[in-house]
């Protein structure tokens, strides 16, 4: 069961570091934002925006964040 639920991880873990590494060669900021979220939250995190617009509002916003 734990090697099971290991792997699964390595799998999405590996995939997912992968494909932002793609996008970051890209120059995708809104993919890479994409990407990196999946990761929060398969970690349990919430995102803090969704693309490069929420990210600007958030920094022109002296970037207050509430969680």
């Amino acid at each position: 069961m734990f090697k099971q639920y290991f792997h699964g991880n390595v799998k999405f873990f590996n995939e997912n570091f992968n494909n932002l590494e793609r996008v970051l060669y890209a120059g995708d900021a809104d993919l890479a934002i994409g990407v990196n979220n999946k990761i929060q939250e398969r970690l349990g995190q919430k995102p803090l925006f969704n693309n490069t617009q929420e990210f600007l509002e958030l920094m022109n916003n002296g970037g207050k964040i509430e969680i």
